[in-house]
């Protein structure tokens, strides 16, 4: 084959592995409203990808050797992913029907996950086999000389993986936030049809080449020798590297979201970049000189204890500097400076051992291919080996490594073993003795030094308290997240899910808490059934509690952050999930509303913030909560005002209104509003919502938080149902398909001075919306001085914080 077809088909390959990086970043996306929560898809989207690769290299390597022209097969393989990409829509359609057909209410946690991954993963594993046939079937094509299958595989895995990078970086930063998740994936489809054409256009030029001669076998003599039992192992150590590799990214993932200041999109789509880019990099690098390698078995060995021993140092280097490097975030204000360099950081610790990792596969090909003819069978062998190896790696450390040992124990211990996978190889060609006894025995030794030597189990998370002088008083991993409770000024705390602050025990967060609760309780006639999606202080559920609700539901995907409510929040929540009629389901909220047959009156949501948790705040989840409705039933939204801009915040409003024709806004306090809503209108009755007050349980429970009467919650009603949809109508929408507020770019952190403005400038007197009741009276004069009391608090923030007040205020 002539170079410039090779170099035409490697930059096609590169095309492939763009659009296999679409397609995993878009089915998590997909996905994640199926399952509810972001790392069950994700598991089942790599797990699907692992396994079909390993399917379809083993399969497709087997098929390839017995065909005239492999690269027919390629062809027709990009046209099944090009055609599975355009219908997929229609196939996420048909996993969520087969799921509520077998969905049973009583099944438990774990059987719902199993339902949902075993009906996902059949259609996703047709596409991935695809995907992981292409290697070998390609491989197969462009090698006619054994001598030459080092640079060829070399070439063609650093052409892919670098194609994936730049798909990955593209779709991760640029696609998804402008053509969205349907347009993504028509991308990757017309990419995988691009190489279609390229195929059929390069087919006869080949064929004229090498069509019609016979395969030649190979007998050279090969430079180095390898005995059966050192094939065996090496084929070992590729398939437990493989291992490795998956394990230190699901490692690298929960370290660095412990110490990222921006846990998104961005930060995930960095982690999964630097993993494919770096085993790119490494690939191309080793296939210019590959050829002249004449002991590689000596290689993979060296390469081998340089993995783990650089990852050692990295991982020390890493937590030596992250708190410094969150104090140099502190002191920036653009979102390169703070985002931007995180990521670059991230990136530039991660890659160099991802590098080495990339030459491995070069080189395990050349000592394992021995003949040309069955050349696609071989690299089908490893490319399986491989990929099993990866799949382990991700569950043995997202699911017994984390649990069990924590992040410090589980990275040395992986560290160790890629270090153990050199010296293996090089004890095996040994012919001292003691060599083969003393160095198992002092790894052995090693290891159980790390597990027993007791660490800390959240360094990066210590040493960032210890730095604002703060206590971490409790600390918990799990599979989904990493929870932590801290205590500040030696009096509030803090919960903390997986790096992110997400609720405080100050009074001003206990009344926003509250209030998700008492404002849908008190604006809904005589609610029996409500939902709280996300049990976080469990203060919104124990409101409900405290107002006579009947049947409460509570959401939480969480253990930790369950057993966090009762080990350090009982006093705060009266140890809510141990009321009779409060009933907590182990579910994420969004997946809970989906399967669930029930109706609810009230549905409810513990705050956390729109860009940590946007499935909770697109309109097709508002839609969703509006099926689960009843006709009188209510829904209450948190909406934060910073680490937004105003067109963001419009967003929030506008996907909330556009679904609930009857939607207002409550002012709580210059950080928190509140969104209520509802498809029919709410009664609002001052004598009747006074009365409801008054002859509830709530109205003592509401005294400790300085609700001591019906005004004081009264006066946080802001802005009416008209203006709302007047201020957003120009405003998009955030949804499924385009989650704008994942993507944002605001770096500060404290209320968006525009909307506040608007905020100061839309009270809207509740006198206007309530029956009964008239500015003149006794009741409507002093609702109007609470409103002036709080607009007034609302004015001084403002000109503490920006030093000004807009000048019609």
């Amino acid at each position: 084959m002539r170079k410039r077809q090779l170099i035409i088909l490697s930059a096609a390959f590169g095309l492939s592995g763009f659009a296999a990086l679409i397609y995993q970043i878009t089915w998590i996306k997909e996905l994640s409203s199926f399952f509810g929560v972001l790392v069950y898809s994700t598991t089942t989207v790599l797990t699907a990808f692992m396994a079909g690769l390993a399917l379809g290299s083993w399969l497709f390597g087997k098929l390839v050797d017995r065909l005239r022209n492999p690269l027919l097969l390629f062809a027709a393989m990009e046209a099944g992913l090009a055609l599975f990409a355009i219908f997929f829509p229609e196939i996420k359609s048909v996993i969520g029907s087969l799921y509520l057909h077998f969905y049973t209410p009583e099944a438990s946690p774990l059987q719902v996950q199993l339902l949902r991954f075993f009906c996902a993963f059949p259609f996703l594993l047709f596409a991935t086999s695809l995907m992981g046939g292409t290697l070998p079937v390609l491989t197969r094509g462009v090698t006619r000389q054994l001598k030459n299958l080092g640079s060829n595989i070399g070439l063609l895995y650093g052409s892919n993986n670098m194609g994936a990078f730049i798909g990955g970086f593209i779709t991760g930063y640029i696609l998804l936030q402008t053509i969205g998740i349907s347009g993504a994936l028509y991308l990757g489809a017309l990419l995988n049809g691009v190489n279609v054409l390229v195929v059929l256009l390069l087919r006869k030029p080949i064929d004229k080449q090498i069509g019609g001669k016979p395969v030649i076998l190979q007998t050279e003599k090969r430079s180095f020798q390898v005995s059966r039992k050192l094939f065996r192992i090496i084929l070992w150590v590729f398939a437990i590297e493989g291992f490795t590799t998956l394990a230190y990214e699901i490692l690298w993932t929960r370290i660095m979201l412990e110490a990222s200041y921006d846990k998104t999109s961005y930060f995930y789509t960095t982690i999964i970049i630097t993993f494919v880019g770096g085993l790119g990099i490494g690939s191309y690098i080793i296939h210019r000189f590959i050829d002249r390698i004449k002991n590689p078995v000596n290689w993979l060995a060296r390469i081998e204890i340089l993995i783990g021993t650089i990852y050692l140092v990295q991982f020390i280097l890493f937590i030596i500097i992250a708190p410094g490097f969150r104090e140099f975030q502190t002191t920036q204000n653009s979102w390169f400076g703070v985002v931007g360099t995180e990521q670059i950081l991230f990136f530039l610790v991660m890659v160099p051992p991802v590098i080495l990792m990339g030459f491995t596969l070069p080189l395990v090909s050349i000592i394992y291919t021995k003949r040309i003819n069955n050349i696609g069978a071989k690299i089908g062998i490893i490319g399986m080996l491989d990929t099993i190896g990866s799949v382990a790696g991700a569950f043995v450390a997202g699911f017994l490594l984390l649990p069990l040992l924590g992040t410090v124990k589980s990275f040395l211990l992986i560290a160790l073993v890629n270090i153990a996978l050199g010296l293996w190889i090089i004890v095996t060609k040994a012919k001292a003795r003691f060599l083969k006894i003393f160095v198992p025995v002092a790894l052995l030794f090693v290891a159980a030094l790390v597990i027993s030597v007791p660490f800390d189990k959240n360094l990066i998370h210590s040493r960032w308290d210890q730095k604002l002088n703060n206590n971490l008083i409790y600390y918990e991993e799990g599979p989904a997240a990493s929870v932590a409770v801290t205590k500040y000024d030696n009096v509030h705390l803090a919960l903390s899910i997986s790096g992110a602050l997400t609720a405080y025990t100050i009074i001003h967060d206990i009344q926003v808490h509250t209030m998700l609760a008492a404002l849908p309780w008190l604006c809904c006639e005589e609610p029996e059934r409500a939902l709280v999606v996300g049990l976080g202080l469990g203060v919104t559920a124990r409101t409900l509690y405290e107002a006579g609700v009947p049947d409460i539901d509570i959401a939480e995907i969480s253990p930790e952050v369950i057993h966090a409510s009762q080990v350090v929040f009982s006093s705060i929540n009266d140890r809510i999930i141990d009321k009779d009629n409060v009933h907590l389901n182990l579910e994420d909220g969004r997946a809970h509303l989906f399967q669930t047959n029930k109706k609810y009156d009230i549905i409810t949501s513990n705050a956390i913030h729109p860009r940590l948790g946007n499935t909770i705040y697109t309109s097709d989840y508002y839609q969703l909560c509006k099926e689960k409705l009843t006709e009188k039933g209510a829904i209450c939204q948190w909406l934060p005002t910073n680490w937004l801009n105003e067109t963001e915040f419009k967003a929030l409003i506008h996907s909330f209104t556009s679904v609930f024709d009857h939607s207002s806004l409550w002012f709580i306090n210059n950080g928190h509003t509140i969104l209520v809503g509802a498809t029919n209108p709410l009664p609002l009755s001052f004598s009747e919502l006074d009365m409801k007050l008054n002859q509830s349980p709530i109205k003592a429970y509401l005294q400790h938080l300085e609700y001591f009467s019906i005004y004081d919650i009264l006066k946080q009603y802001w802005v009416n149902n008209e203006t709302l949809i007047q201020y957003v109508k120009d405003a998009p929408l955030n949804t499924d398909n385009i989650p704008m507020i994942e993507y944002s770019k605001v770096v500060d952190q404290q209320p968006d001075f525009e909307v506040l403005h608007f905020l100061l400038d839309h009270k809207h007197r509740l006198t206007q919306e309530l029956d009964h009741i008239s500015s003149e009276s006794y009741e409507g004069m002093r609702l109007e001085g609470e409103y002036d009391f709080l607009k007034t608090h609302l004015q001084y923030y403002m000109v503490q914080q920006y030093g000004t007040v807009p000048e019609n205020n």
